[in-house]
């Protein structure tokens, strides 16, 4: 229930010693900013799932470099999933709705800085630490 969801700056997992496999799914939705930083705590560059929210056309940067053109129109979402190098909504493939390069979709290790022009209502980020 977003209701009960709480606001946090950031959050990170530590674990001291063991093994661990999961996936981190990450939220942002705020009406007034057109940015948010993701840092990718692996070891090296990971190729993260976003999932966009919004209307229109909406063009994505990563890094401050334009990556995507994305022409939502009334859609509601959809997925870019860097691995797979492919867009859908739910079980469609939607790449027609995507100009650009899904290689160009890598995290750095450390800070990245994903922001957007047109109308985004929400932004989640998946698979953005990676270590081998």
């Amino acid at each position: 229930d977003e209701s009960d969801a709480h606001p946090f700056h950031y959050f990170y997992f530590e674990i001291d010693e063991g093994d661990m496999d999961f996936t981190a799914k990450i939220t942002f939705q705020n009406d007034d900013v057109d940015n948010f930083q993701v840092i990718n705590r692996g070891n090296v560059m990971s190729k993260p799932k976003l999932t966009i929210y919004g209307e229109g056309q909406i063009d994505l940067f990563l890094n401050g470099i334009q990556i995507f053109t994305i022409s939502l129109g009334n859609l509601g979402y959809i997925t870019i999933d860097a691995e797979e190098m492919n867009a859908y909504k739910d079980d469609s493939l939607m790449n027609r709705y995507i100009i650009g390069d899904y290689r160009n979709l890598m995290l750095n290790i450390g800070n990245n800085t994903i922001s957007w022009s047109g109308d985004v209502e929400r932004v989640e980020v998946e698979d953005f630490s990676r270590w081998i």
